[in-house]
């Protein structure tokens, strides 16, 4: 490949190595490989059009095979690959272990590292049999525009439940299937994280079918309408009729933080969610999925490469830091102050409690967490 510019160097081998791995994980269509060997037969051909082409195409076949014969065993055995024979070969002969990557430059132009722009937080552990692969970025719920809750739960929802630019969803899940693994995504209040875990010795084959969601998502009308609905059943359906628990909890955080971007569910609300488009999904993904508001995380038995790999790749995200949210500042809290929800049903349930300025930065939150494992796992 010819790159024009130098800090694109790194991406651009990483697709042509995600290139070879699809090569690896995905048998080539029959149809496909017919074009191929025709295009390879009917070249060969066609390029003996004088003595002079005739002995530049075929004295280098000689020279190996010796014999002028060796035309009709290359014909013959073009006639006898398969898509299964092309899938093998690749996974023998184009590997890392075998290749040499040659690079040239002009030498007052050199080729910058891939760096990202948050440090990667990484965690490695050579005896773990898996490799976790986390991309986090900082936009949640909050970052809801007025009218549109819902629109970062959504958006998430479909880099990692819909199809990309080229594959459909369900082509997607049958690269994955074989690896036991997927490709899963939460989102809260302010962060957004998309990632899987697999098997360490599959990790450079999960690793594109992960960028790939992110670098080119489909976003295809059918995936937004199909999980649009589904959002809606779940809070039309389930969270107003059959789960009490929810229901009191989403209620207990919309008393407290009225007012501020944290007082809708992470889902959204029904009526935002049905004037949600997919135009309102590629606005948002454009604004807040950008390397600048990115960070990588690495867990298990992971190479050193794979780190580099993932830089370079999502490097290829649009730059842009999107605007801070100030903290929420919910209104005091004087006296007690109850919530009831009236609706049929048989359960009961009582959500209680009060914010605290407390974050995973203050002093106090491990032992606050520790204390509240104490009163109840589960229910706290």
């Amino acid at each position: 490949a010819v790159v024009n510019e130098p800090a694109d160097v790194a991406a651009v081998e990483g697709e042509i190595w995600t290139a070879v791995e699809r090569l690896q994980s995905e048998t080539t269509p029959a149809a496909r490989l017919d074009a191929i060997v025709s295009r390879e037969r009917v070249g060969f051909l066609s390029g003996l059009t004088s003595p002079k082409a005739i002995a530049q195409n075929l004295a280098r076949l000689i020279a190996i095979s010796g014999d002028v014969g060796v035309v009709d065993q290359i014909d013959q055995t073009y006639r006898r690959v398969t898509p299964e024979a092309v899938q093998q070969a690749a996974r023998k002969y184009l590997t890392s272990k075998r290749s040499t990557v040659a690079i040239l430059f002009s030498e007052d132009q050199p080729i910058p590292a891939p760096v990202a722009a948050e440090r990667p937080v990484l965690m490695p552990i050579a005896a773990d049999p898996n490799v976790a692969m986390k991309l986090w970025w900082k936009v949640g719920s909050q970052n809801d525009p007025p009218g549109k809750q819902g629109l970062a739960a959504l958006t998430a929802a479909l880099l990692t439940e819909g199809g990309s630019a080229t594959r459909s969803y369900d082509e997607i899940l049958g690269d994955l299937f074989p690896m036991a693994t997927s490709v899963a995504g939460s989102v809260d209040k302010e962060m957004t994280v998309i990632g899987g875990v697999v098997y360490r010795d599959l990790a450079d084959r999960f690793a594109p079918l992960l960028t790939e969601r992110i670098l080119a998502p489909g976003f295809r009308q059918a995936d937004f309408e199909r999980l649009k609905r589904r959002t809606l059943t779940r809070l039309e359906k389930q969270l107003r009729y059959s789960s009490d628990e929810e229901l009191g909890k989403a209620v207990l955080a919309n008393t407290i933080y009225q007012g501020t971007p944290y007082a809708h569910c992470v889902a959204g609300t029904v009526n935002a969610l049905r004037g949600i488009t997919i135009e309102d999904v590629k606005t948002f993904y454009r604004d807040y999925f950008t390397r600048d508001n990115l960070v990588i995380g690495l867990g298990g038995a992971f190479a050193k490469d794979l780190e580099n790999r993932l830089v370079a790749d999502l490097n290829r995200l649009p730059a842009g830091r999107p605007k801070a949210i100030p903290p929420p500042t919910p209104k005091s809290i004087v006296g007690r102050r109850v919530v009831l929800v009236d609706k049929p049903g048989n359960a009961t349930a009582i959500s209680f409690g009060h914010p605290v300025g407390v974050h995973r930065g203050s002093r106090d939150f491990y032992a606050l967490w520790i204390a509240n494992s104490w009163l109840g796992e589960h229910r706290n």
